[in-house]
């Protein structure tokens, strides 16, 4: 296969486990420990888009200078973006940071960009909205469970990689089968998603997974929702709303968790009282917590070469001598 990049480092974990802050402490060790000046570059889904940033945590606008993070605000709110087009990306960016003499340091939560960075994916068929209107009027009618058992007969194998609700994927992949040219098989499409572990890689990579403890980590989720708030979350939704109307709930960038959530709480009233708050907040990190547990079923499936616990924060990092050995093999 292919070698789309000479080498990276992934840094991924679940929303809030503090994979940032330790991509931007590896950062800054390697630059100050080691002389080994790095760059970053997002894997987080929803960081792409320009003007959506309290409710995506995105970096603030010192830490992309600073970090030169690429990856970040290169699509207009409406745009859209897929796996195998973000991996293009990916690759040319640390092939350029590599050139440099800087190490790729690869940061986000979106194990399907991770998955298609390293391993890559099948070219798939695009976005069909009439195929889409028509699978969720059957769903209406039957429920998703019953597409899924079409999905069951046409592509047995990646049927059983997914729940009878999970709609989204469902659709998607009933929206390839239904569009594939006559003699491909369903299955030789879905090969990419097999685990990791059983794929050969695009390059040379160095994975770090990171998670904390389930308290820790609802507690963090919690404070940054209440941050996200303070720092002005429903203004930005407002002004998203203002721009793009009802288009921007539809979008590929809407789809982020809270937005939605928002708009419906602002078409009740412009100005929630605090009642109304708590109880956005609560169902946001309701839906946050959901999040994180299918983050962690898809990290749990991948390969990694060092899991870091981030329940007591992250400082001074000692790094293993799998990472040491990766550093030294790709020395300059």
């Amino acid at each position: 296969m292919e070698q789309k990049f000479a080498q990276a480092v992934f840094v991924i974990g679940p929303t809030a486990s503090g994979k940032t802050a330790l991509a931007h402490q590896i950062f800054d060790q390697l630059q100050s420990d080691f002389q080994k000046p790095c760059q970053l570059v997002n894997i987080d889904a929803f960081q792409f888009y320009r003007d959506v940033n309290i409710g995506v945590a995105k970096p603030t606008a010192q830490e992309i200078l600073g970090y030169g993070y690429r990856g970040i605000d290169i699509l207009e709110p409406l745009g859209s973006m897929d796996a195998v087009r973000y991996a293009e990306f990916v690759w040319g960016a640390c092939r350029e940071i590599s050139d440099n003499g800087r190490l790729p340091v690869c940061v986000g939560g979106s194990g399907l960009y991770l998955r298609s960075v390293l391993h890559g994916l099948d070219p798939l068929p695009e976005r069909n909205d009439a195929l889409r209107e028509m699978f969720r009027a059957s769903a209406q009618v039957w429920g998703w469970p019953a597409l899924h058992g079409w999905l069951k007969i046409l592509a047995p194998m990646r049927a059983a990689q997914l729940h009878p609700n999970d709609k989204t994927r469902i659709e998607r992949a009933l929206e390839i089968v239904f569009q594939l040219p006559e003699g491909v098989a369903p299955e030789s499409v879905f090969q990419s998603s097999e685990a990791l572990a059983k794929q050969e890689l695009l390059g040379s990579s160095y994975v770090i997974r990171v998670d904390c403890d389930d308290n820790v980590l609802r507690g963090r989720i919690a404070s940054r929702i209440d941050s996200m708030f303070a720092s002005g979350w429903l203004a930005e939704v407002k002004s998203l709303q203002q721009q793009f109307g009802g288009e921007f709930a539809l979008s590929q960038a809407g789809k982020a968790i809270g937005y939605r959530e928002i708009i419906a709480a602002l078409a009740q009233r412009e100005t929630p009282d605090e009642q109304q708050l708590g109880e956005l907040k609560a169902r946001i990190a309701t839906l946050t917590w959901q999040y994180v547990r299918r983050q962690r079923t898809w990290n749990a499936k991948e390969r990694f070469d060092w899991e870091f616990d981030s329940t007591g924060g992250i400082a001074k990092i000692q790094f293993p001598a799998s990472f040491l050995g990766f550093l030294g093999r790709h020395h300059t």
